[in-house]
C-alpha cells in the first residue's frame, strides 16, 4: 500500500504541470504567494505548491490583478 502511495505521489510532482494546465485550462499560472505569473508549461510551475496555483485567462487580466511577469519564462 505504502509503494501505490508513494508512485502517486511521485507522478503528482512530476507532473504537476500537466496537472495544473488540467485542472484550470488557462495558458497562465499564477502563484498567489509571490504573485508572479508564468507560463503553464513553465518549470516554475512544477516548483509551486498547488496550493497557491491560480488559472489565469490573460496576460492583461494578470497584470491587472497585480501579478509580475516570471523571470524564468517571461509570459
Amino acid at each position: 500500500m505504502k509503494k501505490f502511495f508513494l508512485i502517486v505521489l511521485i507522478l503528482i510532482v512530476t507532473m504537476s504541470t500537466t496537472f495544473a494546465v488540467a485542472l484550470f485550462n488557462t495558458p497562465y499560472i499564477g502563484n498567489s504567494n509571490t504573485m508572479k505569473f508564468h507560463y503553464a508549461n513553465c518549470r516554475s510551475v512544477d516548483e509551486m505548491n498547488p496550493s497557491n496555483q491560480v488559472g489565469i485567462n490573460s496576460r492583461e487580466e494578470a497584470i491587472n490583478a497585480g501579478y509580475i511577469p516570471c523571470k524564468r519564462c517571461k509570459p
